[in-house]
């Protein structure tokens, strides 16, 4: 394929890999996107050092309440340290919630030898701490309506 403006080379040679697998990825700004399973993956690697590749799947639950937020700090927690390479975070206002993988590569070729594998760590951890928070959820008595 031909050069892309924004991608990095070794993010090139990554997206052509993911297309010859069938993902059809497309890219905008920086990072290679793509659909897998009903999610929005985002696959990228920092422009200051090549080395580092992720796998992201941003804002995929929005946080309505502060009982909301602590359940999903404790189902964040909880899937993190279930998951060897996947992090699941509450971004920095705390109304959503990310989820991502990193690998630090020597060559991009390496990589793409376990990119699919962190796109589905990725979508298997946001589709565990949606599982955890619909559990929380169903666990928790509704609040006392106030009377009159």
């Amino acid at each position: 394929m031909q050069e892309t403006p924004g991608i990095t080379a070794e993010l090139e040679k990554v997206r052509d890999y993911l297309a010859e697998e069938g993902y059809r990825p497309s890219v905008k700004k920086e990072d290679i996107l793509l659909d897998y399973r009903g999610w929005r993956v985002i696959v990228g690697n920092d422009q200051d050092d090549t080395d580092y590749f992720y796998v992201l799947i941003p804002y995929f639950w929005e946080i309505e309440s502060d009982s909301e937020r602590a359940m999903a700090l404790e189902a964040a927690s909880e899937v993190t340290g279930r998951f060897k390479v996947a992090k699941v975070w509450l971004t920095s206002d705390r109304t959503n919630v990310s989820a991502m993988t990193g690998a630090f590569s020597k060559t991009p070729e390496a990589f793409c030898e376990v990119v699919g594998r962190h796109i589905s760590i990725a979508t298997a951890s946001v589709e565990a701490f949606r599982s955890r928070m619909i559990e929380m959820r169903s666990a928790t008595p509704p609040p006392a309506e106030a009377g009159p």
